[in-house]
């Protein structure tokens, strides 16, 4: 999961996307993951197809624990960065991040739950993000690459 992967053909910004763009997100997606990683070492909740045999994903099946979902946080952090710099594509860019979270408990390899809490750890981490000077500055520069 990547910027690219989840918003790539709707992002707000010149093609191809500037370096300091691409390193930008690279960067916040390294705060997502290290964020849903310590989560899913403390929960430890197996995916769906590891509790029941039965099921059978039809996505690649996804080592690791699932509880919070990394890819709804990823791609909600991303969604609400968006927002903030495009307000008026606010709901496109929510329902991207919505498609692709709900899309991993489709494909078989998470539980709704999971996806609730991605969610709820991308808000919390937005929030606490944006009291970092270094990332509201990041965020100003983001405003001139958008087309």
């Amino acid at each position: 999961h990547s910027f690219d992967v989840f918003f790539g053909p709707i992002a707000p910004f010149a093609a191809p996307q500037p370096a300091a763009v691409s390193q930008f997100f690279k960067d916040t997606a390294k705060d997502s993951v290290a964020a849903h990683k310590a989560l899913k070492d403390v929960y430890r909740r197996l995916r769906p197809f590891e509790r029941d045999a039965r099921l059978k994903p039809c996505i690649a099946r996804v080592k690791g624990f699932a509880y919070p979902s990394g890819h709804a946080a990823m791609a909600r952090l991303f969604a609400l960065i968006l927002s903030d710099l495009v307000p008026a594509r606010r709901a496109e860019f929510m329902a991207r991040a919505d498609e692709a979270a709900l899309n991993r408990v489709i494909g078989g390899v998470h539980h709704p739950t999971d996806i609730a809490a991605g969610k709820t750890l991308a808000d919390v981490l937005y929030r606490e993000l944006l009291k970092k000077p270094a990332f509201k500055a990041d965020m100003k520069a983001l405003r001139a690459y958008l087309r």
